[in-house]
């Protein structure tokens, strides 16, 4: 049964996540409805060579790029592209200079030689003046970086009448991910606060969680061109989303010590293995910030740094998961895994060959970081709820074991929890000792249902007296006692009246009388004594009074 609840569980999430990730699709297609590939008929120019009639989907640059290389396209704007147009294309660490008509339509950074800062990636969007259709296109794109691009971008016609669709609509599918995981993080890191000010279990599984889907969430703004929105500094743009795609593995591999647990032998290797990133971050800031080297100049080395650290985190914590009754944890990290090894798979093909293949030009991260996160919050709302269960029903043993379960009042087990608290201390006390009076006789006559209620009733009334401000015992049998840290003696010997009227009021209502015999003692009467002591003396008055109500009853 367990391991077919655990398939479900599986199923469930797996089910869930890729319906989730289908649903992201097909809005994106349809949102993408609204653009015009302009792919095919460019002539492009690069190292003094001319290739015309250019398919930009499957040409592949003959040289290696390096900085202040440039590419010239040029083309004729189509006549039917209709009126408020713009022309968008996404630009990797260049500079670009666009003529419509032979004027500047647009620039970002047109002198590479001007200043030191390099040029972020980001998307252009060329707003078409009226006279564009039919007219001349002319993009220069100029290297500001070696290795700055390796193949040429996809342009594409889109309306210009709203600035915010032309990001949204070129990427939709990434930007709708990138939007979930920045909010959901945001909400997951707000909630393991709250957790952490109420004392809710493991809120560092759910800080980590939520910070890895807030650093994925905003790369994914970035990539799908979000960022323009907010901020035309591509360089700026370019260096935060880079900056958190690097800084992502740390929450990853910190989710998996957390539930696989560090083996002892391999501490060492799992230092190293965390550590790895956070320096090649350390290091990645510096050179950047230094002028060395931009920080999506280690991309590849990143993702190089990422594998090796995740695969050492993997092999230096244990198999067994803290928790028997939730593997889904496991298949999270196993997607999210899987996810980064395909990814440096696609990055290498993609890379290598160096033109536009259909579904590898965007990295697939942002999918399996969606899938990851579904199936670890799910498998944490699992735990949680197992959690609770287990609590519920140690507090339910706990209170079997310090319960009678007779008349509901504490038992002798409590007792010996209070006296060790009260035993040395400098603590005033008072210790009143009860014993219910016939128990034996109604026992013999009326049988032992009347007795068990004769206890019943005498437990009813102590604890509608005492229990509101003080302890009340079960020791055993007929056998009650009642501890007061109260220091006012009046206020005992009002209660212990008002107990002896309503003992006598309930009495009326049964076949049998109902009193009860009593002896107080306090711990001021001899600071030197243990509560055992105290207790003893109060029992030991209580049987004087017993006594004495027995020869009153003879002498009647």
């Amino acid at each position: 049964m367990m391991k077919e609840g655990k398939r479900e569980h599986t199923v469930l999430v797996l089910t869930v996540t890729v319906l989730f990730n289908m649903l992201i699709i097909m809005l994106s297609g349809i949102s993408a409805l609204g653009r015009t590939e302009l792919d095919k008929g460019w002539r492009v120019i690069f190292h003094q060579r001319t290739f015309n009639d250019v398919d930009l989907n499957s040409f592949r640059l003959p040289y290696k790029v390096s900085r202040g290389d440039r590419v010239i396209l040029e083309r004729e704007i189509p006549v039917d592209i209709g009126s408020d147009k713009a022309l968008a294309f996404r630009t990797s660490l260049s500079n670009v200079t666009v003529y419509i008509n032979r004027r500047v339509s647009y620039m970002y950074m047109n002198n590479i030689a001007a200043g030191e800062k390099t040029p972020g990636s980001g998307m252009n969007a060329v707003v078409l003046p009226d006279n564009a259709r039919g007219g001349e296109c002319q993009v220069i794109i100029t290297a500001g970086n070696d290795h700055a691009f390796n193949r040429l971008p996809a342009f594409y016609i889109v309306d210009a009448w709203n600035g915010s669709a032309i990001q949204l609509n070129l990427s939709p599918a990434v930007s709708l991910i990138g939007f979930f995981l920045t909010s959901l993080g945001v909400i997951v890191l707000c909630l393991s606060f709250v957790m952490i000010f109420f004392g809710i279990a493991a809120p560092e599984r759910v800080f980590v969680t939520g910070l890895m889907a807030f650093l994925i969430g905003i790369w994914s703004l970035y990539s799908s061109n979000v960022f323009e929105l907010f901020s035309s500094d591509f360089t700026m743009n370019t260096r935060i989303g880079i900056l958190c795609l690097y800084a992502s593995v740390i929450p990853f591999d910190s989710l998996i010590v957390m539930v696989r647990g560090a083996r002892r032998r391999k501490r060492w290797l799992l230092a190293v293995g965390i550590m790895a990133p956070i320096v090649f971050i350390i290091v990645a800031a510096v050179l950047d910030i230094r002028g060395k080297i931009f920080v999506s100049g280690l991309y590849w080395l990143n993702m190089l740094v990422s594998a090796i650290s995740i695969i050492i985190t993997i092999s230096s914590t244990g198999k067994k998961y803290e928790r028997k009754n939730n593997r889904v944890f496991s298949l999270g990290i196993d997607v999210m895994t899987a996810g980064i090894i395909i990814d440096i798979i696609r990055y290498l093909i993609v890379n290598s060959i160096r033109i536009r293949l259909f579904g590898l030009e965007r990295s697939l991260i942002p999918f399996f970081a969606l899938a990851y996160v579904i199936i670890i919050l799910y498998s944490y709302m699992v735990d949680i709820g197992e959690l609770y269960l287990e609590q519920s029903g140690d507090a339910i043993l706990k209170e079997l074991a310090y319960t009678d379960p007779l008349t509901g009042l504490l038992n002798r087990a409590s007792y010996n929890l209070l006296v060790k608290n009260l035993t040395g201390g400098k603590r005033v006390y008072t210790m009143i000792s009860l014993d219910v009076n016939g128990l034996k006789i109604v026992n013999d006559i009326m049988g032992h249902e009347a007795g068990d209620m004769l206890i019943k009733d005498s437990a009813s009334v102590l604890s509608a007296i005492f229990k509101e401000t003080d302890k009340v015992i079960r020791m055993g049998g007929d056998e009650f006692l009642v501890i007061s840290e109260k220091k006012s003696r009046g206020r005992l010997a009002s209660k212990l009246r008002r107990m002896e009227k309503l003992l006598t009021i309930r009495s009326r209502k049964r076949p049998y009388d109902i009193s009860i015999s009593y002896g107080i003692a306090s711990s001021d009467e001899d600071l030197t004594s243990s509560a055992d002591n105290v207790y003893r003396l109060a029992d030991q008055r209580m049987y004087e009074m017993k006594k004495q109500m027995k020869k009153e009853r003879g002498s009647l």
